[in-house]
C-alpha cells in the first residue's frame, strides 16, 4: 500500500522573498517527490476547507474569529510572522 499524501497548492502561501519562514521549499518538495517518482498523483489527497468548528478544535474561538474577520491584533500578526500586506 502506498503512503497517502495530503496536499493542496494553497498550503504554500505567497510570502515576501526575504521572509524568515522558507515557505517556497514546501511547494518545491511536493513537485520534487512527484518528478522523482517518489509519489504518484494517485497518492495525493486534496483536503476540503475546514469548518470554523474544526478550526476551533485547535485554536481559541476569539483568535479564530479575529483572524478570519481581519481584526487580529497587529502585534499578534507580526509575532506569528504574517507579511506586512496582511497586517
Amino acid at each position: 500500500m502506498d503512503l497517502p499524501i495530503v496536499h493542496h497548492r494553497d498550503y504554500v502561501a505567497p510570502l515576501p522573498p526575504k521572509h524568515r519562514f522558507p515557505m517556497a521549499k514546501f511547494g518545491g518538495l511536493f513537485d520534487r517527490i512527484l518528478a522523482d517518482g517518489i509519489a504518484t498523483p494517485d497518492q495525493i489527497h486534496i483536503p476540503r476547507l475546514a469548518t470554523f468548528e474544526e478550526i476551533e478544535w485547535v485554536h481559541q474561538r476569539d483568535y479564530t474569529r479575529a483572524y478570519c474577520d481581519g481584526t487580529l491584533d497587529p502585534k499578534v500578526q507580526r509575532r506569528i510572522g504574517l507579511p506586512k500586506i496582511w497586517v
